[in-house]
This record gives structure tokens, sequence and C-alpha cells, in this order.
């Protein structure tokens, strides 16, 4: 099973049924991750974020579904002394942070025979953002193997933003991942879905790919890369291309918070993931750029769940009905970007109309 396994090492101790697979001291407080019974969940509460990056009680609300059967789910639990550094509470409430995400219950080899779509997360790893992504897309009918890749280390937050040859190497492992799955799967699509830095992974990876190699498409949301980062390799390794979703109502985490802490390539602006990317004028690039399409939020997204926020960007609904249709589609183009947005479209006042399709 091509499930991420990075991190899961560790000797298994039993205690009331509960197996801990690893305990750690991360400067941050006390990191626990533990193996809990299919028929068990979590139920999380926001409120206590700040004091509590992750409160676990018995409950299946953590799924947001019914359980998936055969399926183990592994919950990551993070406790924050009761003195913290201001730096760090700013940063966990930018990044918005709960732990308590699933396993892996989309990755079967039955779908793995049909597809593959892996989900990058942000900074924060594997939480109720992502874990959105994929039900999302396992609601609207994607029945590929929907993998959550984690390619963060757990708590380093900063780390995770600015170690850009560490986030390579992992994108080049990814990559290394992917061409193995086609070898072993030819001619099965493969989709890369990445959110905040996990927009910038999804980028890198299809930078990352052997030459001759590629993936289907490329989707962002709320990417965490400079405007004007050159996306010529990625989009050439994409077949489809990239669609990027971006909101300049994202202005708190991709607009004072990259201006601050730094995009994942490095640079203190606003991400492209709120204003757009910048398609260059130069000669050369017009060809590969055709392939890029911008689709900016708008007030009718918010019926699926999209406020315009990052954190929303993930919203499950919304997935569904924006996302899940790329990734079925054959192929993209304008005309399937607009029969997208075209619900938006007859709903949009006359004075109010514009093109949809690569707005900034």
């Amino acid at each position: 099973m091509l499930a991420d396994r990075e991190g899961r090492q560790g000797r298994t101790k039993h205690t009331m049924g509960v197996k801990k697979t690893g305990t750690r001291d991360l400067g941050l407080g006390t990191w626990t991750k533990r193996r809990v019974a299919p028929s068990s969940g979590v139920k999380r509460s926001e409120a206590e974020l700040v004091g509590a990056l992750c409160h676990c009680q018995a409950s299946t609300h953590n799924l947001r579904s019914a359980p998936v059967e055969g399926a183990t789910h592994h919950l990551r639990c993070y406790k924050v002394p009761g003195t913290r550094h201001l730096v760090l509470g700013v940063i966990l409430v930018l990044v918005g942070l709960v732990g308590c995400a699933p396993g892996q219950p989309f990755v079967t080899p039955q779908r793995l025979d049909r597809g593959l779509v892996l989900v990058l997360p942000g900074i924060e790893g594997a939480s109720w953002i992502n874990e959105g992504i994929c039900w999302g897309l396992a609601d609207a009918g994607v029945g590929w193997a929907i993998e959550l890749v984690d390619w963060t280390m757990p708590g380093a937050y900063l780390h995770n933003l600015r170690d850009q040859e560490r986030n390579r190497k992992k994108a080049e492992e990814i990559a290394d991942k992917i061409e193995r799955y086609q070898m072993s799967s030819p001619n099965r699509p493969v989709i890369l879905v990445g959110h905040s830095g996990g927009g910038a992974m999804a980028v890198w990876v299809a930078e990352a790919l052997s030459p001759g190699s590629s993936v289907d498409g490329i989707i962002v949301l709320s990417a965490s890369l400079s405007p004007g980062y050159l996306l010529d390799i990625s989009l050439g390794n994409s077949r489809r291309g990239i669609v990027s979703f971006h909101s300049r109502k994202d202005w708190v985490f991709l607009g004072a918070g990259t201006a601050t802490w730094g995009t994942m390539d490095g640079q203190h602006t606003a991400s492209a993931g709120m204003v757009g990317f910048d398609v260059p004028a130069q000669p050369g690039h017009e060809g590969v750029y055709r392939k890029l399409f911008q689709i900016a939020w708008r007030e009718q997204m918010a019926r699926t769940g999209h406020a315009g926020g990052h954190r929303t960007s993930g919203a499950r609904q919304f997935v569904k009905h924006y996302v899940a249709p790329l990734v079925l589609a054959e192929k993209w183009d304008k005309a399937v970007m607009e029969a997208l947005l075209s619900e938006e479209k007859a709903a949009t006042k006359p004075s109010e109309k514009r093109s949809m399709i690569n707005e900034k």
C-alpha cells in the first residue's frame, strides 16, 4: 500500500486497548500518536485550540461520516504547555490547527487500480482541513485511491515553512512514489491536490519528476507560493495543467502571514493563494501558461462552506462541488472551467458579470 508510513515507527505499548506508537518531546509540550479502533473517533472543539490543539473524546464526529469498515484511524494529539512563547502563539492562531486526522480509509487495492489522488496538507500537517478534502472527493464519487501524504515534521511549523532544502527532498520522495505507482499501474491517472504549503509542495513534486514522467493534473487551494514563482516546469509536467483557487479574503494567512513569515519559496509577500499567480509577459511563456487556470473566490462559493478564508478553502462541500469535478474531467480548458462555474453565472447580475477564469 502506498500510504506514507513516515513517523509511524517506534515500539508499541498496549494500554487499555489503545496502542501508543510513539511519544516525542518537541519542545512545545508532548506529542503522542495513538491507534484507535475503527468504531471510535474524535470530537473536536475549536474553542480549545489555544490551550490544547487537540481535545480527544470518544465520538464518531471526527470522521464527519460513517466509519469505513476495516479502516484504522491514526490520531495526532498536541498539548501546548501553559507558558508559550508569543511567536508560537501567533503562528498557531494563523495556522488554525487542530490535530486528530484519520488514517487512509480511501487507499485500497481496488481504488489504486483505478487511479490515485495525492492530497498534500499545509505546514500544519494532517488536520481536519485536509481530512475534508479527502472526504469531499469521495463524496463526489472519486473512486480512485485518495491518499493524504503528510510531508511535514509534527509541530515544527516554521521549519516546515522555511526549510526549502528539506521540502524539496520530500518533494523528490513523493515524485519517486508517483513514478513507482505509474510503473506498477500504467495508464492510471494521478492528480495532485495541495492546500496552502501543500500547494507549493504539489508544484515542487511535479518539478521533481524524471524526464518523460508527468502527472495528469495539479490543483492548488490557497497556495503559499509567491505570485512571481515560475510554473513553467510544473505546467510542462502536468498533462492537464494547473488549477489555482485564490481569494483576496485570505489576507490574514496569505497576506499579513506570508508577508511576515515568508512564503514556501522564501519571499516575504502576499501569496499567490491570495492574489493569484503572475503570468510572465516575456516571449516563450505563452504556450505553457495556457494550461494555468486561476479561479478567484466569489460569494457563491460560501454556499459550499468556503467563506473566502484560509481554513475554509478545504471545506468538504466546496471540494465536492468545485475540486472533484476537475479530478474527474478528462481534460481542462476554458470551457471546462466555465461549465464548473455555470451555475454561478446564472446567479450573477448582468452588471456584475465578468470573466471568471484567470481572474486575479
